[in-house]
């Protein structure tokens, strides 16, 4: 007997690079408990013509006999935890001709639907069957699904790495509209603007540490200082949630990071099309969103304008700075087809700037990402995805019309990445990812890097003691002045965490040690002090983390080590990039979440205290200390929103020290209907005077008005 499953993946999953030389014929042979069945014919006969009336049936049945599973209708996005689509379009779609038999199977606390088909030739029996897994109970608020510790679906309570998810109703209700913002709400990172560059600091590491994602897509900016990312290039209106991994996962995201990954995720299907504007005293910005489905696809345009003259960014300057900017996106997701998945994206970004800083008083600057994916889940046990990923960006600074600056960059990535899973308790990932970095600027000639890498992570999770171990082997070939200068450098980097629940408290104790590392950009390999160039930075990471779930509470305590070697340096002196000999952060992240707990929508808590060095000197922009408080609460009808930030100072560049500051946010948003909202939101309620950059203001008391129309 053939059997081919279609099949979602489970809790945990097994991952296989060669797995196109693999059988996908294996024996149907699951030993099922607790398990239902309903035939076709029955489901009909009650008056059910498709797979999604024929589980409210059985959901009413089971009701009326009082047992005690009663989630059984899919009321999530996903039809499988690989996000192939939505359940209600697939559940709709299938019809009961279709079918021979639906099982209703209770593994413990989750619920599986297997829906089956045969068929009879030549004496040969095939039966084509798949599951679909509630998503209701495979993720929750407190315990959701992530995919940046794998890049595959597994919920957060199932990896030992820390991850924060925050989700898009959260910063609607803060009034938040860029992604600096978002990022405003950790308490591990610091966020920087000066003159249009942002820079961020994540756990008192430089701001080329921290990988920044948008759909897998890598933010970096190859011919910047230190790869900071791009956070231009994103419209918020289109993002559904950002996962924020605190520590090094270098074994499956590979250079650049050391301090974290902060995976930036759209929503991939086409929800409901919005126009929504917010303005306040010179400035406005507008979102138009729309999106159309097809059979099989379905296709979503987001555009969004801002206009923006409002502050004097130099506090030795009173001309008002003049920010113009423009971006699209379009997207597609084939996300009906229950077995496989393709989706893609483009986005456009092009900003005007009229700065009042004296060297780069204008900037033009434009740039693109385009994305495209195949998922398939080849079998009860593999399932693997392909990705391309191209990035390009170009600046033009100009003071006057002699004196110009242009930069220019991007790559193309392309990566294969796969899953293997016998059995819930042990997950495999194993990848392939090649890339192909370009740039040049107007006082260097083309620069190019090449990089080919490999990796693998095992989880085993088991009642006594749970492991995630994993490593990570790269090269990159890096050609410089059109050719003539050339360099080899390897890279390699391994993880391994420990973790278990304690007994008697229910509490999950962890203990990791990582290790890290990111080479030069090509911007910093064309400005080194040396003939024989960068050494690549390598980080080593001792972490211990305590986490509780207890009812609507989340509590989190992390205690994290770590000793930055080789850290590459701007030498004011010479102006040229270097290696210095060691960097080390150290300190303690404390955080509470709190999920629909009465009239609170959520609440988070979160505080930092970071020791950072450099070469045993206090580090540049780290606070020693980080508070932040959000929360959302109300009714359906009226919704408040409180945003709460305090740092203490910091140092920067000349031995300059940033005084400690603190704002307060206040929104109010009242939902006329459910299509129809209307807000206002105070920011800087006490109209506090602070920097985050020595000699760059921060906007004063500010009050927004805006409103969101559904279509």
């Amino acid at each position: 007997m053939k059997i081919v499953h279609l099949v979602s993946v489970k809790k945990n999953l097994f991952y296989l690079f060669f797995l196109f030389y693999l059988s996908q014929t294996f024996i149907f042979a699951d030993s099922i408990h607790d398990k239902v069945t309903f035939s076709a014919q029955e489901l009909e006969n009650l008056g059910a013509s498709t797979v999604q009336e024929s589980l409210m049936v059985i959901k009413q049945l089971q009701k009326d006999q009082k047992t005690s599973n009663a989630q059984l209708v899919y009321e999530g996005d996903l039809v499988t935890a690989k996000e192939q689509g939505r359940i209600e379009d697939v559940l709709s779609s299938l019809s009961l001709d279709d079918i021979d038999r639906i099982e209703v199977d209770k593994e413990g606390n989750q619920i599986r639907y297997h829906l089956s088909k045969s068929l009879t030739k030549e004496g040969m029996t095939a039966l084509f069957s798949f599951t679909l897994i509630d998503e209701a109970n495979l993720s929750s608020k407190l315990d959701p699904v992530v995919t940046t510790a794998t890049k595959f679906p597994i919920k957060r309570s199932e990896v030992a790495d820390i991850i924060r998810v925050i989700h898009s109703e959260e910063w609607e209700v803060l009034g938040v509209t860029n992604i600096q913002g978002v990022l405003s709400m950790l308490a591990n990172v610091s966020v920087s603007e000066s003159s249009g560059v942002s820079s961020l600091f994540m756990r008192g590491l430089h701001s080329g540490a921290t990988k920044v994602l948008y759909n897998g897509v890598d933010l970096k900016d190859v011919m910047g200082v230190n790869g900071a990312p791009l956070f231009d290039l994103i419209q918020l209106e289109s993002v559904d949630r950002i996962e924020v991994m605190s520590g090094s996962n270098g074994v499956v995201h590979g250079s650049g990071s050391m301090a974290g990954i902060i995976n930036i995720i759209s929503d991939k299907d086409a929800g409901d099309g919005y126009l929504s504007t917010e303005i306040s005293p010179d400035y406005y910005h507008t979102a138009l969103s729309a999106s159309i489905d097809f059979p099989f696809t379905s296709v979503s345009l987001v555009g969004v304008q801002r206009s923006d003259n409002s502050l004097s960014a130099k506090s030795d300057n009173d001309e008002l700075d003049f920010v113009n900017e423009q971006s699209i996106k379009v997207g597609f997701n084939s996300h009906k087809i229950v077995n496989r998945n393709l989706f893609g994206e483009f986005s456009s970004f092009r900003q005007e700037r009229e700065l009042d800083d004296a060297y780069n008083d204008d900037l033009s600057y434009e740039g693109s990402l385009a994305s495209f994916g195949y998922q398939h889940i080849w079998n009860a046990f593999i399932s693997s995805e392909f990705s391309w990923n191209h990035s390009t960006i170009y600046r033009n600074f100009t003071k006057d019309a002699v004196d110009t600056l242009n930069y220019e960059g991007g790559f193309n990535n392309y990566e294969l990445s796969n899953v293997l899973s016998f059995t819930d308790d042990y997950t495999m990932v194993v990848g392939i990812d090649v890339e192909h970095e370009y740039g040049e600027y107007t006082y260097a000639l083309k620069s190019n890097r090449e990089k080919l890498g490999g990796y693998s992570q095992l989880i085993w999770n088991n009642p006594i003691l749970s492991f995630q171990l994993g490593g990570r082997v790269e090269r990159n070939h890096h050609v410089s002045n059109n050719g003539d200068d050339t360099m080899i450098q390897d890279a390699k980097t391994y993880s391994l965490s420990a973790y278990r629940q304690i007994p008697w408290i229910e509490a999950m104790a962890t203990y990791t040690l990582k290790t890290g590392f990111r080479v030069p950009t090509l911007f910093e390999s064309t400005n080194a002090l040396t003939i024989e160039g960068l050494k690549p930075e390598y980080s080593k990471t001792h972490e211990m983390t305590v986490t509780k779930l207890m009812g609507d509470f989340y509590l989190s305590t992390t205690y994290f080590n770590t000793v930055l070697s080789d850290k590459i340096d701007y030498d004011t002196s010479n102006w040229k990039y270097k290696n210095i000999s060691q960097s080390t952060q150290a300190g303690f992240e404390y955080g509470v979440t709190v999920r629909d707990w009465y009239y609170f929508k959520f609440i988070n808590f979160s505080h930092s205290n970071i020791d950072a060095k450099d070469n045993n000197s206090r580090a540049l922009k780290v606070p020693d200390h980080k508070t932040v408080l959000s929360a959302g609460l109300g009714n359906s009808k009226f919704l408040w929103g409180l945003f709460f930030v305090h740092e203490t100072d910091k140092l920067d560049i000349g031995d300059t020290t940033i005084a400690d500051y603190f704002y307060l946010d206040l929104s109010l948003h009242y939902y006329y209907s459910s299509e129809t909202s209307v807000y206002t939101k105070v920011h800087n309620v006490f109209n506090r005077s602070y920097e985050r950059v020595a000699g760059f203001n921060e906007l004063g008391r500010t009050v927004y008005v805006g409103f969101k129309k559904h279509f």
